[in-house]
């Protein structure tokens, strides 16, 4: 029987040859971590599904106040659609006073300049960070140097971007219709989870003075839960606290737990999904 089975391998497959037919296998289809990604994916899948038919709060805007785009990534992935607003793409790790100013007043965001780095454009007086929408190789030269042709263009519509979205998020907040705004901690240390507590509630008391018709969700990473939850609502106590695994041990990480996300999405959702176009994460190229 052997003599009708060969096998060759060849890069990352087996190649059985039996009998003539041949059958390509990947190495590591069957490796620990292989199996439990997709066993998690299977199970992310079917938990979207039924989640449709759960008892939710739904919200005709949701809102994403920062601190970065794990909140937009994960919302996304999970419901194939996204309503941007002005921080769901935005490095946001400044003060909730400084963030809040510049809702009040885009002109203190727009004149100092921006600056390129990391490929992304850092705004020079408040240290918010914006994502362009050219790809980063396409604003270098072929010798390594900036193409400051380019990169004036993608500035220029950055711009107009940041400008639009300033005045969609103003409406948004300024609006009757039930709204959920959702603050993402992001915490490297004990200082940086009660800095993240004190924003929260400054962007809570603004908004109960200058908006209407909304929950505040508050999301974080597991080990800081009780922290944070005993925090706010002890002063808040309407403020929603959410938890996720952290893909590292600080907190930084949160878009990867998609068991926990589908938790989150399965008790707030939107009222309306219009499927977007484009399914994949733009960044993700730059």
């Amino acid at each position: 029987m052997t003599n009708y089975i060969k096998i060759q391998k060849e890069n990352r497959h087996y190649i059985y040859n039996i009998a003539g037919i041949k059958i390509k296998i990947n190495k590591y289809r069957n490796s620990k971590s292989y199996i439990l990604k997709h066993k998690r994916e299977l199970l992310y899948n079917i938990k979207r599904f039924l989640n449709r038919f759960s008892k939710c709060k739904k919200y005709d805007f949701i809102i994403t106040l920062g601190m970065n785009c794990n909140f937009s990534e994960a919302f996304l992935k999970y419901f194939r659609f996204s309503d941007s607003t002005f921080w769901n793409w935005v490095s946001a790790y400044k003060c909730a006073r400084e963030q809040i100013q510049v809702m009040e007043d885009i002109e203190s965001l727009l004149r100092g300049g921006f600056e390129y780095q990391g490929k992304m454009w850092t705004s020079k007086t408040t240290g918010l960070a914006f994502h362009g929408r050219t790809q980063h190789a396409k604003l270098i030269q072929a010798d390594g140097t900036p193409d400051k042709k380019q990169l004036d263009k993608d500035l220029e519509e950055l711009i107009s971007r940041i400008r639009y979205l300033h005045k969609k998020t103003r409406n948004y907040i300024d609006s009757d219709k039930r709204k959920l705004f959702v603050y993402t901690m992001i915490s490297r240390t004990k200082e940086d989870v009660e800095g993240c507590i004190e924003n929260a509630g400054i962007w809570y008391e603004y908004l109960q003075n200058h908006s209407k018709n909304f929950d505040f969700l508050v999301i974080c990473a597991r080990q800081y839960f009780d922290t944070v939850n005993a925090c706010l609502k002890e002063k808040y106590p309407d403020i929603y606290v959410r938890k996720l695994k952290s893909n590292y041990e600080n907190g930084q990480v949160l878009h990867l737990d998609l068991i926990g996300w589908s938790e989150i999405f399965k008790e707030f959702r939107p009222v309306k999904i219009e499927k977007s176009k484009n399914k994949t994460l733009k960044y993700d190229k730059l």
